[in-house]
């Protein structure tokens, strides 16, 4: 029985590979489902079944179930769905008619809407458009020059941002102009109702006034609960820094767009990332394992680790130790982070740290038996390249380096699933994945039982 599968598999992809490449699988660890259940909420999207094969399907459609005739104010549908409410409007069929819900009456599953403009069949569909809110105050364009993009605006559900506000401009609902929001100002709550401050992607052509109708877009989203970042399965050992992802498979043939966006918080609740698009979004703002470094390319000199839980670097003949830990996807170093880590100097050893590639950052020299903590604050706004750390000294010198603590921990994530359609749709999804960046020796003894070290390589 072979007990090195990733020596298997490495083996298979050099038979297909060209002749001048190899490669080298490194294992990044477990995936974490941190919300396998969907145990937030649901708008204009319904689910069935929980996990990785959570089925979603949009929840703002439905069928007539009586033909109508031009000029209709009453429609019958198969069922009322969860969503819809006095005010909405409806589309009904394949055509650009567009109706208002005035009365819903549940048991009869019959709606009075404004006039319709056009028959249409039994089995037709009818598709909640937009959902009616109130605006808050007044916004006047005084002149085609004038830059207004913000409004406030009264709804009772939350709201995105990437979600598209709709201005009526016509009295049958046919003519309209839409915006979408790319920030959400402000928010507050009287207790019943959200009132929203937003930026639109464009300014407003029209003026509004308080109390005048917009419309959201009915689009289906999701928006979770604030959800905790799990330990490691292995030893409960914390997550070091981790990539954000979810799946997401159509199980029809149209494609739809989907906005997936997340907010990380520290330990007190203070906003350290803020709706920023998730999918394979590096979260660096943890702890990092020394193991991590045994995993790292060894470029000169040879690597260790005891019992301590500490990492060992040591000095050849060459005179030095470099050892690099490349960061993928790379990202602008975020504004104020850093990590503070323990070393003990045996031997005579300068130890330097780099992550941004572009100049390095040396600690103090320390002679034998030295022990120093040492803080490491990348330069803001260069890339995030990798973690290049060495040692000068003489031969048989070493370091050893306990865990990267950060300034600003992550504790908890918030996400957000935005489907840009109005179309029935449907497709099979996930909540919220973490993928970790980097391999600890936890995660790997947790898989294959045990590893032996030699020369900064891991054996399985």
């Amino acid at each position: 029985m072979n007990k090195n599968p990733l020596s298997t598999i490495e083996k298979l992809l050099d038979l297909v590979v060209p002749y001048y490449t190899n490669n080298h699988i490194i294992p990044r660890g477990t995936i974490y489902p941190i919300d396998p259940i969907f145990s937030g909420n649901f708008y204009n999207m319904l689910q069935w079944g929980n996990g990785y094969d959570t089925l979603l399907y949009s929840g703002n459609v439905c069928v007539l179930t009586e033909a109508v005739g031009s000029a209709y104010t009453e429609i019958s549908v198969d069922v009322i769905l969860p969503f819809m409410e006095v005010g909405n409007l409806l589309t009904i069929g394949d055509s650009n008619d567009t109706v208002r819900v005035i009365s819903i009456n549940e048991e009869t599953r019959v709606l009075q809407v404004s006039s319709g403009s056009a028959p249409h069949a039994v089995g037709s569909t009818v598709t909640i458009n937009a959902k009616k809110c109130l605006v808050e105050s007044d916004t006047i364009v005084t002149s085609p020059y004038a830059i207004l993009n913000r409004v406030v605006f009264r709804t009772n559900q939350p709201i995105l941002v990437g979600a598209t506000l709709t201005v009526i401009v016509s009295a049958d609902y046919q003519n309209k102009i839409s915006y979408v929001i790319t920030e959400i100002v402000d928010v507050t709550t009287d207790g019943t109702d959200y009132i929203y401050d937003v930026r639109l992607d464009y300014a407003l052509f029209n003026s509004l006034t308080y109390g005048d109708a917009v419309y959201l877009v009915s689009y289906p989203y999701y928006i979770s609960k604030e959800l905790t970042i799990p330990y490691h399965f292995s030893s409960k050992a914390e997550q070091g820094p981790f990539l954000i992802d979810y799946t997401s498979i159509n199980m029809k043939d149209t494609v739809v767009e989907t906005d997936y966006r997340i907010s990380v918080y520290d330990t007190l609740g203070n906003t350290i990332i803020d709706s920023v698009t998730a999918p394979n979004y590096p979260i660096y703002y943890r702890d990092i394992d020394s193991s991590t470094f045994m995993f790292s390319d060894v470029l000169v000199g040879r690597v260790g680790y005891n019992t301590a839980g500490e990492f060992i670097g040591y000095i050849e003949d060459e005179g030095e130790f470099r050892c690099y830990t490349e960061l993928q996807p790379q990202i602008e170093t975020p504004s104020g982070i850093s990590w503070e880590f323990d070393v003990t100097f045996v031997g005579n050893a300068r130890f330097f740290v780099d992550i941004t590639e572009d100049a390095f950052h040396y600690a103090s020299y320390y002679v034998s038996g030295s022990n120093a903590t040492i803080t490491v604050t990348p330069e803001s706004g260069k890339l995030m390249k990798g973690i290049l750390f060495g040692i000068e000294g003489s031969a048989g010198s070493y370091i050893k380096m306990g865990n990267w603590k950060v300034n600003t921990k992550a504790t908890t994530i918030k996400y957000s699933i935005l489907s840009k359609t109005l179309e029935p749709s449907l497709w099979l999804g996930s909540g919220l994945l973490i993928k970790p960046l980097f391999p600890i020796l936890d995660d790997i003894k947790f898989i294959f039982g045990k590893t032996l070290f030699n020369n900064g390589k891991v054996f399985l």
